[in-house]
């Protein structure tokens, strides 16, 4: 009985030292950096860069992808559009070098899914955000949402209202 103990136990630290080893940290991104540029390097020779996407997807935030990611992709990898983003108005916010005012250009990704045409989207490069805003229309559901809200808020008052004259 005692040697089944002790074979288990070195079976555990066994896989717990193999655990270990499988979990290595990454490096920091100061170590991945290459120079002073924006890219970084993950794995085998892969080049990473930070882009930023804002407004209405299902995820938004800032996502480290591979150089050749598009604007498709990052959309994808950011859970996709939500219901009413106005993708006829996809705005780039790019740095351009030493320059204070970024350039901004306004993509129609309308016409990319309607035609599939790859050259209807700039490559993205290091340091981009994308801003996906919204149709006007939700403003007015918004409102809408509201007032009925506050129709069922103010049914709820009558109510007790009558209840309390009784």
């Amino acid at each position: 009985m005692r040697n089944f103990y002790l074979a288990s136990l070195l079976i555990i630290l066994g896989g717990m030292t193999a655990m270990a080893r499988a979990q290595s940290l990454p490096a920091p991104l100061d170590e991945k950096r290459i120079g002073a540029s924006r890219y970084f390097i993950e794995g085998e020779d892969e080049l990473l860069i930070p882009v930023n996407i804002l407004g209405w997807v299902n995820k938004p935030g800032q996502y480290m992808v591979p150089s050749v990611t598009d604007l498709i992709a990052l959309v994808a990898y950011a859970g996709g559009f939500k219901e009413d983003a106005k993708i006829n108005e996809v705005k780039i916010v790019r740095k351009m070098g030493n320059q204070k005012k970024p350039k901004i250009m306004q993509i129609d990704l309308e016409k990319f899914y309607t035609t599939g045409d790859p050259q209807s989207t700039p490559p993205l490069m290091p340091d981009d955000t994308i801003i996906i805003a919204n149709k006007k229309s939700v403003k007015t559901k918004t409102v809408a949402e509201v007032i009925r809200s506050l129709a069922y808020a103010a049914q709820i008052v009558y109510i007790f209202v009558l209840i309390d004259r009784n």
